[in-house]
C-alpha cells in the first residue's frame, strides 16, 4: 500500500472535540489533536531503523443524531503536520503534512465518558516541496478515552 514493504508505525495522542452543526440527521464537530509521539519504522538489513517525530491535526467529525444502544457510529476526517527528528522517508524532509480518515465507534461508559475506537487510513508525505516523495501509508487501529465537559441536559418533565 505503500513506497516501502513492511512499513509500521506507533502514534499517541490527545485531542479537543466540540460541537459545530446539528444537520437533520447528523452532528458535526470539530476536532484539535496534539501528537507528541509518532514513530513509523522501516525494514532495513540489519533490521528496523525508527524515526522519531510528533506533530497535531484539525479535523471533522459526523455522527448520526439518532442514539444507538450499545455503541454510537461516527466517521472522521483530519489534515495536519508532523515534524521528526531525521529526514522521513530517507532522502526527503522531516516536516511532512498528514491526512487520516476512518470510521469508528463510540462506547459510553458512566457519566459523560466513553470509550473511542476506530480503524482509519493513515497518510504522510512532504506533499512534493522536494522532488523526493515517497509517501507513508497504513492502516491504524486506533483507541482512546473520551470525556465531556459538558452536561446533558434533562427531558423536560
Amino acid at each position: 500500500m505503500s513506497t516501502y514493504p513492511g512499513q509500521e508505525m506507533f502514534a499517541a495522542g490527545i485531542g479537543l472535540r466540540r460541537h459545530m452543526f446539528n444537520f437533520q440527521h447528523t452532528i458535526m464537530r470539530w476536532y484539535f489533536e496534539i501528537i507528541p509521539v509518532c514513530m513509523p519504522s522501516f525494514p532495513t538489513a540489519n533490521g528496523r531503523t525508527y524515526h522519531y517525530g510528533g506533530g497535531g491535526a484539525l479535523g471533522l467529525d459526523f455522527e448520526p443524531r439518532v442514539q444507538w444502544r450499545i455503541a454510537q457510529p461516527f466517521i472522521g476526517v483530519n489534515f495536519g503536520l508532523l515534524g521528526f527528528t531525521t529526514q522521513t522517508p530517507v532522502d526527503t524532509r522531516r516536516t511532512n503534512f498528514s491526512l487520516q480518515f476512518g470510521p469508528g465507534l463510540k462506547f459510553p461508559l458512566r457519566g459523560r465518558s466513553s470509550l473511542k475506537t476506530g480503524v482509519t487510513f493513515f497518510h504522510f508525505s512532504n506533499v512534493h516541496t522536494v522532488k523526493n516523495n515517497p509517501g507513508f501509508d497504513g492502516i491504524l487501529i486506533n483507541m482512546g478515552y473520551s470525556f465531556s465537559f459538558e452536561h446533558k441536559r434533562s427531558a423536560p418533565s
